[in-house]
This record gives structure tokens, C-alpha cells and sequence, in this order.
């Protein structure tokens, strides 16, 4: 049996998907009911999201028993507000180790009897672990990459079919250390919208990091009936960072945009029992 760290669940809601957001709301109430929960914060990004999401999200996180921080943006991308999420300060004590567990708004889990349990274990046997996957590097990627300070020459390629491939934890579900992520300059400024699942996967690879597998409820671009892999893509849709390279100049995405930062320090189970006697 493991120790189980402590967790933040951060969340990137977009636009005027309420059922997305309703189905990865409820995902959350069920894994911090489910035995030996270790969400202590959790964290939504909110991407150009209309008011019936807005107030959705407001909703549920009044009801919560934990800080819950929203952020709100108009659609800045993925990864800009991936990595504003990742920086806010703590809303809650957390230890050293602390996990973040990452949901895109089209993936949730079903939180089983022994979840937490097989999470903690998964954790301690990598850096970064979800379901895995691989990808075809694109044309002018691997030419970027070995541009990149972190890049490690002497590490061969993998091929499959005679093409490059990356191994990587697919993007919409995954967890790994906060200061892990820290340490790598995770997600970097360059990083925009598409293709960032993979250029983790290279970049732990490089780092002398590990992926490791898990799976256990967790489904993954799930259309609104539950078809994994089903999702279709909505909103922003852009190349992988490094496409076309160097023909195509990187350009590094805004930072500086304007947010909404709201802090619902929620109630405890305690409270709201009082609450009831009282």
C-alpha cells in the first residue's frame, strides 16, 4: 500500500459546453467522496465561458468543501492558461509533494472503490502518468527540438513504420509533481493550444523522467454519450508547436492577458453539519 500525496485537481472549462463541465463537475464531487481522497484545492480555468457555465461552476464550488480558485479569460489557449493555473498561490496547505491531477473538460473519471489507492501507486512509479499514447512527429518539429536547451542529442529517436514517434500521456487526463512541473518550466511560454501532450512526453524523456501507465475510470476525450476518443474538437484549432520549423516562426502567445481570479474557500463537512444542527 502507498502513501498517497496530496493532490490539486486543475480544470480548463471553455466556452458554452455546460454539459462538459456538468459531467467533469460531477467526476470531482465523486472523487472527493470516494475513500482516501486527497484533493485539497482545486483550480478552473475558464476559457471564454459563457454564463450558464460560469454560473454552473460558481454553483458547485459553493457547495464544495475545499478552496476552490476560478480563473477566467477570455480564450487565451490552452496552455497559457494551463500555465497561469499552475503558478496561482496555494488556497490550502499542501505537502511537498504535492500532485496536480489535470482534466480537460471532455475527460472524467469513475471513481472506483481502491481509485485513490492505484492512483498513489501509479504515482510512485513515474513522473507523469495517464494513459499513454504516441505520436508522429511533424514535419520541422524535430528540427525545433534540437534547438531547445533541454533537447538530449545522444538519445535516439523512436520509430515506427521507419516514422519518428514520441511517447507521451495523453493531454486530457494526467498527473504529475507541482514542483516537477515547475522545475521543467511546464507548460514553457512557447506552448499555445494543440500538440503539448506530446512535447511533455519528449520533454520528461530528456529530463531522465519516466511516463507510466494509468488508466483505472479515466476516460479521455469522451463525446457527451461517453464515446472515448469521440470529442470533438471545439474552439481554437492550431498546429503543434514547432510544425513547419524553422520556414514557420515560433511565436510566443500572450501572458499578459487580463483575468478574473475568484477565491470560494468552500466549507468543511464539519460546517456543514453544524450548520444543520444549528
Amino acid at each position: 500500500m502507498s502513501t498517497s500525496p496530496d493532490a490539486i485537481a486543475v480544470c480548463l472549462l471553455y466556452g458554452d459546453h455546460t454539459a462538459f463541465a456538468a459531467r467533469l463537475l460531477q467526476s470531482l464531487s465523486d472523487l472527493l467522496a470516494a475513500d482516501g481522497n486527497r484533493i485539497v484545492e482545486i483550480r478552473c480555468g475558464l476559457n471564454a465561458a459563457t454564463t450558464p457555465t460560469r454560473d454552473l461552476v460558481h454553483a458547485w464550488a459553493l457547495r464544495a468543501s475545499l478552496p476552490v480558485q476560478l480563473l477566467q479569460a477570455d480564450n487565451v489557449g490552452k496552455y497559457p492558461m494551463m500555465r497561469h493555473l499552475l503558478r496561482l498561490p496555494a488556497a490550502a496547505p499542501h505537502s511537498i509533494n504535492v500532485k496536480a491531477i489535470w482534466f480537460d473538460d471532455d475527460a472524467y473519471v469513475q471513481a472506483t472503490p481502491g481509485w485513490w489507492e492505484a492512483w498513489a501507486d501509479a504515482c510512485q512509479q513515474a513522473d507523469v502518468v495517464g494513459k499513454i499514447y504516441h505520436w508522429y512527429v511533424q514535419p520541422g518539429q524535430r528540427e525545433w527540438y534540437r534547438t531547445q536547451p533541454w533537447y538530449r542529442a545522444e538519445l535516439p529517436a523512436t520509430l515506427h513504420n521507419r516514422r519518428d514517434v514520441v511517447k507521451f500521456v495523453q493531454g486530457s487526463f494526467w498527473t504529475a509533481g507541482l514542483q516537477y512541473l515547475l522545475e521543467l518550466n511546464w507548460p514553457i511560454p512557447e506552448l499555445y493550444h494543440n500538440g503539448g501532450d506530446s512535447l511533455l512526453g519528449l520533454r520528461v524523456l530528456h529530463a531522465g523522467g519516466k511516463l507510466g501507465a494509468f488508466s483505472r475510470g479515466v476516460r479521455v476525450n469522451c463525446s457527451l454519450d461517453g464515446r472515448e476518443d469521440r470529442s470533438q474538437r471545439r474552439g481554437l484549432d492550431t498546429r503543434p508547436l514547432g510544425y513547419g520549423y524553422p520556414t514557420q516562426p515560433i511565436i510566443v502567445p500572450d501572458h499578459a492577458f487580463d483575468t478574473q481570479h475568484t477565491l470560494i474557500t468552500g466549507v468543511t463537512h464539519a460546517e456543514r453539519q453544524q450548520c444543520f444542527t444549528n
